[in-house]
């Protein structure tokens, strides 16, 4: 009876995610077309929605439809999206960036803060960030019963099982516990995961569009990464290092990469060694330039610039029509400084056409503006408060 009892709860969750899934991505929806598009019953539909009306998530929305019944409408009902919020923080080598979100993704709060020296003393950051937040939270008015959880992406590879940082390459020590360290501070499910998911997470809650499609998601800011799903579900590898592309090699380069390899993609087209090819060509250029600079430069046909950009475009192209063989994806979607640039990808596109066709049909550029990146780990945590049933937990009163 025991086992039994667990099971039908996990049902429920499970249904109570499938009816706020269909809130979230296809809007205000009727009893009817929720229990038609999710297959459960009639009476389980309004079961569940009187739940989650009396838990303050689910609203009776101004919206009414006609029902095929002569003269009678049928209210429509919607996520109470100004209910709930979520945390939200990043950590990557521009700053650690924080966010507070409603439920639909609309900031309430952000801050950065500058970057301590690495490799950084996480415990003492972790205890700023927390104290950062908990201001923020009441000059807001959000009292942390209506708080979801917090999302952390950090740069590298992340244990999201776990909630450890096992190599961020610098930016903290490594196997970093992040879980353990913000649950000192936050009695809240704490979501991990690397800065790259949490990118393709953000862009479908966003977006609202729920991806089901199986996805290569690229995105090249200072170093080319990548993300894997498939069905839906994020694709992580045995050791969590599934889509890093820039960690495969190409041919007669013997460069030590931070990884411990040789020759793979980073040592020709992160930032740092794409800055020092070319100073090395041209002595005068900024030594300390960032990407933004290098591809001003590069669109103004700077001859040093545009020689090391277009040997690192050739790499990327080869680099990513491989790994549409090598994954066979539906779609891929590129993300990031390089490929907003139009030159880059211009000329990227042209690549992968003349190596793989079918590579560059299926390649899209992603509209997701990198200045809401730091909204990402907020979808971290509205994605793991759906897909557990839309339900407050407390980590504490779980281990009780």
């Amino acid at each position: 009876m025991k086992t039994l009892g667990v099971n039908m709860l996990d049902v429920k969750r499970s249904n109570r995610h499938t009816i706020v899934d269909l809130l979230y991505f296809q809007g205000p929806q009727s009893r009817k077309q929720l229990a038609e598009k999710s297959g459960l019953t009639a009476a389980a539909i309004t079961m569940l929605v009187n739940d989650l009306i009396e838990e303050g998530l689910i609203v009776l929305s101004d919206e009414k439809k006609l029902t095929s019944k002569v003269g009678r409408k049928e209210q429509n009902i919607d996520l109470n999206y100004k209910q709930l919020y979520s945390l939200g923080v990043l950590f990557n080598f521009d700053g650690i960036f924080l966010m507070i979100a409603t439920l639909d993704m609309q900031p309430v709060f952000s801050y950065r803060f500058d970057l301590p020296p690495l490799p950084m003393d996480f415990s003492s950051m972790v205890e700023k960030i927390c104290e950062k937040l908990a201001y923020a939270m009441v000059s807001n008015g959000i009292h942390i019963q209506n708080v979801i959880g917090i999302g952390v992406s950090v740069l590298g590879t992340t244990d999201s099982e776990h909630g450890i940082s096992i190599n961020s390459y610098g930016l903290l020590n490594k196997s970093e516990n992040i879980v353990e360290s913000f649950r000192k501070y936050f009695d809240l499910p704490v979501i991990a995961e690397n800065n790259v998911r949490a990118y393709l997470c953000g862009l479908q809650f966003y977006e609202r569009k729920r991806n089901r499609e199986s996805t290569l998601f690229l995105n090249y800011s200072q170093r080319l990464s990548g993300a894997f799903q498939v069905n839906g579900n994020m694709y992580m590898g045995s050791n969590y290092n599934s889509a890093q592309l820039g960690h495969t090699t190409i041919p007669n380069n013997d460069r030590l990469c931070h990884c411990g390899k040789r020759g793979c993609v980073d040592t020709l087209g992160s930032l740092f060694w794409l800055r020092h090819d070319m100073i090395e060509k041209n002595p005068s250029l900024n030594p300390e330039m960032e990407v933004l600079e290098m591809l001003d430069l590069y669109s103004k046909g700077e001859p040093a610039v545009c020689e090391v950009l277009d040997r690192s475009i050739y790499n990327a192209a080869l680099v990513i029509c491989n790994a549409v063989v090598a994954l066979d994806p539906q779609k891929v979607i590129l993300h990031g400084h390089y490929f907003s640039n139009q030159k880059y990808i211009s000329r990227l596109m042209g690549e992968m056409e003349k190596i793989n066709p079918h590579a560059k049909q299926i390649t899209s550029v992603s509209h997701f503006n990198k200045q809401i990146d730091s909204l990402c780990p907020c979808a971290l945590a509205i994605d793991h408060f759906f897909s557990h049933g839309a339900v407050l937990e407390r980590p504490s009163q779980n281990n009780a």
